[in-house]
């Protein structure tokens, strides 16, 4: 039941009727701004329908809905209006602090329009209660009902008694009370039945079904990786402590396959997701790198994630124009995330390590490129060619070259006598000779013949050394 209750301010705030004592009346207010208080009688005042239809005019005293300052709570307050335009009125309320507000005529009353509440003037009907329905009535919202279709009137239970009694200041409301009585007690009788059995209910289906459930998705091409190896993946996520039961059904699409996991806890959904949710990622690789990417890091990625395949895009739906390949990974939604994090890395490692290379480069200077000049050659014009690249070098190898020149090692000049020390340790014709040379002197030697070995030896003289002027 709603009633106006007095502020310290002398402003009036609407409040709903919890209990009704012979010298005072305990009550709530809406929005609970304020604790629930016990108000006597002689504070409280029955609000009246609001005329809409009245004539107001300027100068009138009136009530004036008003917002309390920083509250979104609203008083009934004693006003006068200034002045009215269209359907609102400029109003001047006429207690401390003084407040000129503009109001619709919707929040305008007659200052005469409330009447005072007291004991006398509350009527009251009780209503016998079957015991069985005792404990209903003890429900806050068990006289909704009858409060709804009435209006207006405060309901009590009474367990002592037994009765529900029924308070209201208008006779119409006790009225209607005495025709929906019976209709009231049946259709509470049923509610209380069909509460029992909701209560049986939800016992059986506690114990039977699990608390949680959760369903998701998967492609049809992946619903084998769902199930594994003769059921094998499947019977890993039945197996985790708290799963109920797991359902396929790929009959609802064409295209993807719903799972439905029961459990009892959501933890245990989560474990079981993580072993059945496959899907497919895709990672774009600059072309550049896609050559490295399949040599050196694609099996370390593949082991570390530990995602089921890799592929390439399909060719066909990448142009050749593009300056990126896409490599698709499969896998569960945490391995493929895996797989990126680590492609996405080594793509910036890269990046990195080229912008140091460049940087590097900025900084030295540049490889003198070299100067190449004939060397001094030696008999025959044999002699090998040098590369000079230092100037310092060249001019003193020219120098060099000038006191070489009275000494033969350039064409045309005299030559020097042959001498075997130079070619200790070397392999070539002349060597290979003089060491001939030599085996047949030994083996002279060891027939005891001395003076024959010195005429051969001789003689292999004068032969090579003929030979060498012939040469020349």
């Amino acid at each position: 039941m709603e009633i106006e209750v007095k502020q310290s301010d002398g402003a009036f705030v609407k409040a709903y009727v919890k209990a009704i004592m012979p010298a005072f009346i305990e009550v709530t207010y809406e929005g609970e701004w304020k604790p629930d208080e016990k108000v006597e009688y002689e504070n409280c005042r029955l609000p009246k329908v609001t005329n809409k239809k009245s004539n107001f005019k300027a100068g009138d005293e009136i009530e004036a809905c008003l917002k309390q300052t920083n509250s979104e709570v609203h008083q009934w307050k004693k006003a006068k209006i200034r002045d009215i335009k269209g359907t609102f009125a400029v109003v001047e309320t006429l207690t401390e602090p003084i407040q000129v507000e503009i109001v619709s005529y919707d929040c305008c009353r007659p200052a005469d329009s409330t009447t005072p509440l007291s004991f006398d003037k509350l009527q009251q009907f009780p209503i016998k209660a079957d015991p069985e329905l005792y404990e209903y009535f003890k429900i806050p919202d068990s006289f909704k009902d009858l409060i709804d279709a009435v209006g207006n009137i405060h309901v009590e239970f009474n367990e002592t008694e037994g009765n529900i009694i029924v308070w209201s200041y208008a006779d119409q409301a006790i009225r209607r009370v005495k025709v929906l009585k019976d209709f009231f007690i049946n259709d509470s009788k049923r509610k209380l039945s069909l509460l029992h059995r909701q209560e049986e209910a939800n016992k059986i289906t506690s114990d039977v079904l699990p608390k949680h459930i959760e369903e998701f998705t998967v492609a049809t091409d992946l619903t084998g990786l769902v199930i594994g190896k003769r059921g094998s993946n499947l019977g890993k996520a039945r197996a985790i402590d708290g799963i109920k039961g797991i359902e396929l059904d790929e009959t609802r699409s064409k295209t993807h396959c719903y799972i439905k996991i029961y459990a009892d806890t959501l933890e245990s959904i989560e474990q079981a997701r993580g072993l059945l949710e496959f899907i497919s990622g895709k990672v774009k690789v600059p072309r550049t790198l896609a050559d490295l990417f399949l040599c050196l890091f694609l099996k370390e990625i593949v082991d570390k994630s530990g995602v089921l395949r890799v592929n390439i895009a399909d060719p066909e739906a990448t142009s050749e124009e593009s300056d990126s390949v896409e490599f698709v990974f499969t896998g569960t939604k945490e391995t493929v995330s895996l797989a990126e994090l680590l492609v996405n890395y080594q793509l910036k490692h890269n990046r990195e390590l080229d912008e140091l290379r460049e940087e590097l480069e900025r900084k030295l200077p540049p490889k003198p490129s070299p100067v190449r000049r004939r060397g001094s050659f030696g008999r025959g014009g044999e002699g090998s060619r040098r590369t000079i690249s230092n100037t310092d070098d060249f001019q003193k190898r020219d120098r060099n070259s000038q006191t070489d020149r009275s000494r033969g090692t350039f064409r045309g000049g005299r030559g020097r006598r042959f001498d075997s020390r130079r070619y200790e340790g070397q392999s070539g014709p002349r060597r290979d000779l003089d060491s001939k040379r030599k085996d047949s002197v030994h083996s002279e030697k060891s027939t005891g013949s001395e003076g024959s070995a010195k005429k051969i030896t001789g003689g292999a003289r004068r032969r090579r050394f003929g030979s060498q002027g012939s040469a020349q």
